[in-house]
C-alpha cells in the first residue's frame, strides 16, 4: 500500500509558491495601504497648513478693503492670489463675494470652514468638488477689524495633484513589490525543490517501512531541520525493525509452543466467535483449525459442553475464575476435560478454553485394568486347580494309584502351563526391552510360509481346517531373523486355526510396497469386533470376554514387538463378528547387494505361542 499518495514534488513546490506570492500579495497591499494613507495624509497636510497660511495672509491684507468694501481692489487682490489649482474669494458678513469668477454653486455659509471663520477662527475641510467630483481642500481664515469679524477669506485648492503623486507612489510600490514577489517565488521554487526530495526521501522511506522493509537510512541535503528529522526518522526506523523483529520472534515462540503443546488451546470473544484454534484442539474436537476462526462455536463444535463452558466463563463477573468440564463420546470414542476462564472485560472480554484429551490415558488405564484382571485370571485358574488336586491328594486319593496317576498328570499340565506363561513373559519382556538379540540376513518369504504350513498340517487337520498359500512375490528376500520371522508366522497362522471352525480356511499371501513386504494371514473364522481390532495385540487381551478359549493371550503381542523389532508394522482387519480376520504384517525387502546370498532355513522353528 502506497500511504502519503499525495505528497509529490511539483505539487509541493506549486503549493509552496502560492503560498509565498499569496503572502507577499497580502504584505504588499498591507504596506500599500498603510504608507499611500500615511503619505497623503503627510501631503494633504501640507498643503492645508500652506493654504491656512495663505488664507491668513490675505486675511490681514483684506482687512482694510473691507470698510467700506472695495471690490475692485478685492477683486484685483483674489485673482492676484489664485493660481491653477487655487481658487480665493473674499467675503464680507452681508454676503457679498469677490473674486475672480464666483463659484459655480456659490459659496455654502453652512460649510464647516465657513461657520469656523465667522466664528474667528481659521477652518477647513476636505470634500468632493460638486463640479469636478474631485477631492479638494476648502480653506477660510477670519478678516479683522480690530476684535471685531468683518468678513473672511475663503480659499480652495485642487487636490488632483495629490492624487496623481499617490498614483505614481502606487505604480512604484506596485513595482517594487512585483520584483519582491518574483524574487521570493524563484527562492520557494529552489528550496521547495529541495525540500520535496527530502520529503519524496522520507515518504518513500516511510512506506518501505510501513511494508516491512525497513532501508538502509536517508541521505537528505535540506535544512538542518530536515536533515535532523531524517535522522530521527532512521532511529525510528531502526527501532521499529529490532521491536517487530523482537515481536515476530516471540510470537514464532507462541505459535510454535501453540501448535506442538499437547493441550488444545481455544479462544473465542465475546459473541462467542472463534477467534484462536491450536492443532491440539483441532484434532480433540475434530475441527479444522482455519474453516473453524471467525465462525460461532456452536456452529463448528458438537460438544453442547464445551459451547455452555464458554459462556459460563464469558457471563461471570468479577475476578476471573476457573470452570471444568467433562466430555465423553461413545463414537467416536473420546474423553475430554475443557478446563476455562475469562480474558479481559466487558466488550473486550474472551473465553480462554484449554483441552485435554484423555482418551488415551483412559485407554492405557483400562489396559492396566485389564492386564492386572487377565493375568489373575491366567495365574488363578491352574494355581486353583494345582491347590484342589494337591488338597485331593492329602485327602486319600495318593493312596488310590490310578488317581494319583491321573492328578499328578494333570498338576504337570498346569505345572507346564504356567512354566510357559513365565517363559512367554520374560520373552516378550526381553523383546521389550530389545535385549532379544535378532540375527537379520535375506530371508526368502515363500520358504517361510511353506514351511509355517506345513509346521502346523497337522493341527489344522485336527481341527478341520484348510491351509493354503496364496500369492507371494518371487525373488523378493527381505531382511529378517528367519527363527523370529518364522515364529511370527506359526503365532499368526496358529492363532487363525485356533479360531476357524471346521470346514473354514486359512491362506498365507504376500505382496509388494513400496521398499517393504506386506505378508498376510487370512481366515474365514469367527471375526472380530470393531472395538477389539485396536486391543487384540495387547497383552493378556481376548476378544472372548469368558476366555473360555485357550492359550495365554501372549502370542499376538509376542508378533507385535517381534515386528517391530524387525523394524516392520502389524495391524489386523475384519469385516465384524463371523466374517473372518485378516493379519498384516511389514518386513524390510533386502537390497540388491544383500540378496547375493539367501540364507537357508534353520532345521527347525519355534512352536505356537
Amino acid at each position: 500500500m502506497n500511504y502519503l499518495r499525495g505528497l509529490s514534488p511539483r505539487g509541493l513546490r506549486i503549493r509552496l509558491l502560492v503560498l509565498v506570492l499569496g503572502f507577499s500579495l497580502l504584505l504588499l497591499a498591507c504596506s500599500a495601504y498603510v504608507l499611500l494613507g500615511q503619505v497623503r495624509g503627510e501631503r494633504i497636510s501640507l498643503l492645508r497648513s500652506g493654504a491656512q497660511t495663505q488664507a491668513q495672509a490675505l486675511s490681514l491684507a483684506a482687512a482694510p478693503l473691507l470698510a467700506p468694501p472695495d471690490a475692485a481692489a478685492l477683486t484685483e487682490m483674489a485673482a492676484q492670489a489664485g493660481s491653477p489649482g487655487v481658487g480665493v474669494a473674499v467675503l464680507d458678513l452681508q454676503g457679498g463675494v469677490y473674486a475672480p469668477a464666483v463659484p459655480p454653486l456659490g459659496i455654502d455659509a453652512t460649510a464647516p470652514e465657513m461657520v469656523a471663520a465667522r466664528a474667528g477662527q481659521s477652518g477647513w475641510d476636505l470634500r468632493q468638488d460638486p463640479v469636478t467630483r474631485l477631492p479638494t481642500l476648502y480653506v477660510a481664515a477670519p478678516v479683522r477689524r480690530g476684535a471685531t469679524v468683518v468678513g473672511a477669506v475663503w480659499l480652495v485648492r485642487s487636490l488632483v495633484e495629490v492624487e496623481r503623486a499617490q498614483a505614481d507612489d502606487l505604480r512604484a510600490l506596485i513595482s517594487a513589490g512585483a520584483l519582491v514577489s518574483l524574487l521570493a517565488a524563484s527562492l520557494a521554487l529552489w528550496f521547495g525543490g529541495r525540500l520535496a526530495r527530502d520529503l519524496e526521501a522520507l515518504r518513500a522511506a516511510a512506506n518501505e517501512v510501513a511494508e516491512g522493509a525497513y532501508g538502509s537510512g536517508l541521505a537528505l541535503s535540506g535544512p538542518d531541520e530536515v536533515v535532523l528529522l531524517g535522522q530521527a526518522f532512521g532511529r525510528m526506523a531502526w527501532r521499529l525493525r529490532a521491536s517487530f523483529a523482537s515481536l515476530g520472534a516471540e510470537r514464532d515462540r507462541v505459535e510454535a509452543v501453540l501448535r506442538h503443546m499437547a493441550d488444545g488451546i481455544l479462544i473465542v470473544n465475546a459473541e462467542t466467535v472463534v477467534t484462536l484454534v491450536n492443532p491440539a484442539a483441532a484434532r480433540a474436537l475434530g475441527l479444522e483449525a482455519a474453516a473453524s476462526v471467525g465462525q460461532r462455536l456452536a456452529a463448528v463444535v458438537r460438544e453442547h459442553e464445551i459451547v455452555d463452558l464458554a459462556r459460563r466463563c464469558l457471563a461471570t463477573q468479577g475476578p476471573p475464575r476457573d470452570f471444568i468440564a467433562i466430555v465423553e463420546r461413545a463414537s467416536p470414542r473420546r474423553y475430554l476435560r475443557a478446563v476455562g476462564t475469562r480474558l479481559g472485560e466487558g466488550h473486550e472480554a474472551q473465553a480462554l478454553l484449554v483441552v485435554q484429551n484423555l482418551t488415551e490415558l483412559r485407554r492405557l488405564e483400562t489396559m492396566r485394568r485389564d492386564f492386572l484382571a487377565n493375568v489373575s485370571h491366567e495365574l488363578r485358574t491352574p494355581i486353583a486347580a494345582t491347590k484342589a488336586m494337591v488338597e485331593t491328594l492329602e485327602n486319600g486319593a495318593i493312596d488310590d494309584p490310578p488317581a494319583a496317576r491321573d492328578f499328578l498328570a494333570r498338576m504337570h499340565r498346569e505345572v507346564d502351563g504356567l512354566a510357559q506363561l513365565v517363559e512367554e513373559l520374560l520373552q516378550l519382556s526381553r523383546i521389550e526391552a530389545g535385549q532379544a538379540s535378532l540375527e537379520r540376513r535375506p530371508v526368502d518369504p515363500q520358504a517361510l510360509m511353506a514351511r509355517a504350513l506345513d509346521r502346523l498340517e497337522p493341527l489344522a487337520e485336527r481341527a478341520g481346517v484348510t491351509l493354503s498359500l496364496g500369492e507371494c512375490p518371487s525373488d523378493m528376500p527381505v531382511m529378517a531373523d528367519a527363527e523370529r520371522a518364522g515364529q511370527i508366522l506359526v503365532n499368526l497362522v496358529h492363532n487363525a486355526i485356533k479360531f476357524t471352525g471346521p470346514g473354514g480356511r486359512v491362506e498365507l499371501s504376500a505382496r509388494q510396497d513400496g521398499d517393504e513386504l506386506e505378508l498376510v494371514v487370512s481366515d474365514t473364522g469367527v471375526g472380530i469386533a470393531a472395538d477389539d481390532l485396536p486391543r487384540v495385540f495387547e497383552r493378556f487381551y481376548k476378544a472372548d470376554k469368558s476366555r473360555a478359549s485357550g492359550g495365554t493371550g501372549l502370542g499376538l503381542a509376542i508378533v507385535k514387538h517381534l515386528v517391530q523389532a524387525h523394524g516392520g508394522r502389524t495391524w489386523a482387519e475384519s469385516a465384524g463378528p463371523g466374517r473372518g480376520s485378516v493379519f498384516k504384517f511389514t518386513l524390510p525387502l533386502a537390497t540388491a547387494e544383500d540378496s547375493l546370498a539367501v540364507t537357508p532355513l534353520p532345521n527347525s522353528a519355534a512352536g505356537p505361542q
